[in-house]
């Protein structure tokens, strides 16, 4: 039987919280998209945004379907993302199905553990008076949030949320377009008179799940993203959720940040990539 987080909210299992933040991921790369299939797997794309580390991406949801020739899988894959002109391949398998290791190193793909964590539902003391966290609406809003971007950009080997490189307004319309089909709710945290961070919400049954928090360089190792994740874990609690869910890399910055913000693991996946740019296999 799945361990039981508890809490002053509803009750909510482990797997059960897992499962929903694994869910939510997948209404997140929907969004927008198209979606394809090959044996065992959904392939979602954006048109016009393959390019982008989030806009291709597969989950492999039944390898025991490829079992007997995951290299010509993986190669048919890769035909078809070249196709949509997608710079990675990218494919996400839940580690008690990650039998194809050998296929994919054989295609010289990457590994990386990603880490599904859980923070209960709590209070928030709120912010100072000079923040004020804003939801983004508005082509004014939108403008501030590509500044926004382009000023982290700024910084020496600056990624995105996801641990990718990025340009700026192309990232920006590509959540404009997410946000816009409802598959997620973004904010601003202003100070005074800058964008200092952003992140997104998605509502799910039973927990909501922290999506792209980033914050500016010059405001990082301040407690900002910690912040952040308190004000959400209070969103939780006057929804009636049980807490919040979030994905975060293992050996990341950013785990051990969510680690010193209350959130535990509560599950795990793999992220099978590589990069298309170059010459093909």
């Amino acid at each position: 039987m799945s361990a039981i987080i508890t809490n002053p909210q509803p009750l909510v299992s482990v797997g059960l919280a897992s499962e929903e933040a694994i869910q939510s991921d997948q209404r997140y790369f929907t969004g927008a998209a198209r979606e394809d299939d090959l044996p065992g797997a959904h392939i979602y794309f954006a048109p016009g945004y393959s390019h982008l580390s989030a806009g291709c991406v597969a989950y492999l949801e039944e390898p025991a379907s490829i079992q007997s020739e995951p290299r010509a899988w993986i190669g048919q894959l890769e035909s078809r993302l070249r196709r949509w002109g997608a710079r990675w391949s990218r494919v996400y398998v839940r580690p008690q199905h990650n039998t194809l290791e050998s296929a994919f190193t054989w295609w010289n793909y990457e590994c990386r553990r990603e880490w599904i964590l859980f923070a209960p539902a709590a209070e928030f003391a709120g912010w100072d008076d000079n923040f004020v966290m804003h939801p983004i609406r508005s082509n004014l809003d939108w403008s501030a949030n590509l500044h926004f971007h382009q000023s982290v950009l700024q910084s020496a080997h600056a990624k995105g949320s996801d641990g990718y490189e990025y340009q700026a307004a192309q990232w920006v319309a590509f959540m404009r377009q997410k946000s816009e089909a409802g598959a997620m709710e973004p904010y601003q945290l202003w100070f005074q008179q800058q964008v200092i961070a952003e992140v997104s919400i998605m509502r799910n049954e039973h927990t909501l799940r922290l999506k792209n928090l980033t914050v500016s360089p010059a405001w990082r190792q301040r407690g900002i993203g910690r912040q952040v994740a308190s004000w959400l874990r209070s969103q939780a609690m006057g929804q009636g959720k049980a807490g919040v869910v979030v994905f975060t890399v293992e050996g990341s910055f950013s785990a051990r940040a969510y680690f010193n913000a209350g959130f535990d693991p509560c599950g795990e996946i793999l992220e099978w990539s590589r990069d298309l740019s170059g010459k093909e296999s």
